[in-house]
């Protein structure tokens, strides 16, 4: 039992060690480096992860990343759509065209 346990933590370690690294390269904007995103594919807990009060993706929103980050980021987490979870967010349609994403 505690082998399965202290499995258990380290995969919940990984997901969040993932998850802060996306959140950090997503503050690169649209030099963010979509290699990142591997976090993503290894780890999709990742996006469905409160980092600063939002979703990763939208942070990426916020951040104006590339097309293919946000595409991913939905993928994994498409119930991000509809949360805002800061009371002071904006939505992420709003967000989207404020920052003239054209995907």
């Amino acid at each position: 039992k505690f082998e399965s346990t202290s499995l258990a933590v380290k995969a919940a370690m990984r997901v969040v060690q993932n998850a802060r690294r996306a959140y950090e390269e997503l503050q690169r904007g649209r030099w963010c480096s979509t290699s990142v995103m591997s976090s993503v594919e290894e780890t999709p807990q990742v996006a469905s992860l409160l980092l600063d009060e939002e979703y990763l993706l939208w942070w990426a929103l916020a951040f104006k990343v590339p097309p293919e980050v946000v595409i991913k980021l939905l993928r994994a987490n498409p119930s991000a759509v509809g949360a805002c979870c800061h009371k002071f967010s904006v939505d992420l349609l709003h967000l989207a065209m404020a920052r003239r994403h054209s995907s």
